[in-house]
């Protein structure tokens, strides 16, 4: 086994660079993880409302409105990612 020394300036920088990979794959690792076998990717609410910037009660409303298709998988709703993309195309904010 080899032993490699290495600056601490240039560790921590490491440690900070794994750290904000680690942050990424969390808050973005659910739309990853939850795909079906057709390839089609399901997004949480949290997920949604951060992608069109509103609150949870309005994406309920809009679910209430039928503006937005979701689906349960067992308790949990979820939204595939293509609809919720092409909801933002048709608006114009993509």
């Amino acid at each position: 086994m080899e032993i490699i020394t290495i600056d601490s300036l240039a560790f921590k920088e490491l440690t900070g660079q794994i750290r904000e990979i680690a942050a990424y794959v969390r808050k973005y690792g659910t739309a990853i993880k939850e795909e079906d076998n057709s390839g089609k990717v399901y997004l949480t609410s949290a997920e949604v409302c951060e992608m069109l910037h509103i609150s949870s009660r309005t994406l309920q409303r809009m679910r209430d409105a039928k503006v937005i298709s979701f689906t349960f998988v067992g308790n949990a709703c979820r939204f595939r990612r293509s609809d919720i993309e092409k909801y933002l195309k048709e608006r114009g904010t993509t």
